[in-house]
């Protein structure tokens, strides 16, 4: 799970939050269990995370979740990564109920736990606004989507989408990459068998990264704003 840097990856704290969420469905009977009978899986449409410090390696860690009030269609999951009283990692995700028969969202009225909420957002810092239009990028690579970036129903994992961002940066840029700051947007869905173009800029202290399909579409599968020091 830890990365060149002998710390825990990107990509494994957002393993282990995504983990964490299912656990935690589960508990409160909402989770993969039942819903996949019905024809029903969780997406996620946003995630921000601000990192205080990656853990070493061999740190024993404790990963936190907990859900807000749903709307109508969606609802905000929350995570905390921590040691003792000091918060390593916290963030946020904005999450729907599709229909997998129909590939749409559907109403969480019947689906959604009736609790007690007792906990608040921790983060509300609001998401990063990133401009779908990369004319003015670079190409970082491409990459080809194969079967172990899909999910249970066929589609490109929302982590898949951020291990392969960053495995095009070369290996000198990730040992000395710090990341504070990342914000996900998952637009629209990626199969097996597709390659996406990942094209990157440099705006207001960020890297902004879209990843478009090779058929010439302009709307990105995905966006991702990140803030840190790369030299």
């Amino acid at each position: 799970m830890c990365d060149t840097t002998a710390r825990l990856g990107i990509t494994s704290i957002l393993d282990v939050f995504m983990d964490t969420a299912a656990l935690h469905a589960e508990s409160l009977d909402f989770g993969p269990s039942s819903l996949t009978p019905d024809n029903l899986f969780w997406i996620v449409s946003r995630t921000k995370i601000h990192f205080n410090r990656r853990p070493e390696m061999f740190e024993d860690v404790t990963a936190s979740t907990w859900i807000l009030p749903a709307e109508k269609i969606r609802t905000e999951r929350d995570y905390e990564l921590s040691k003792g009283g000091e918060i390593l990692a916290y963030g946020k995700s904005i999450w729907a109920v599709i229909d997998t028969s129909t590939e749409k969202v559907v109403r969480l009225e019947g689906i959604y736990p009736d609790i007690e909420f007792e906990l608040q957002t921790c983060d509300e810092e609001p998401y990063r606004k990133v401009s779908r239009d990369f004319s003015d990028g670079k190409l970082l690579g491409e990459h080809r989507i194969n079967a172990s970036d899909v999910d249970m129903v066929g589609h490109m994992n929302n982590v898949a989408y951020v291990r392969a961002m960053l495995g095009l940066w070369p290996l000198d840029k990730l040992r000395t990459f710090e990341p504070t700051d990342i914000d996900l947007y998952f637009v629209s869905q990626s199969f097996e068998g597709e390659t996406l173009r990942f094209m990157y800029r440099e705006k207001d202290g960020y890297i902004e990264i879209g990843a478009f399909r090779e058929d010439g579409s302009t709307k990105p599968a995905f966006l991702a704003a990140v803030k840190g020091t790369m030299s």
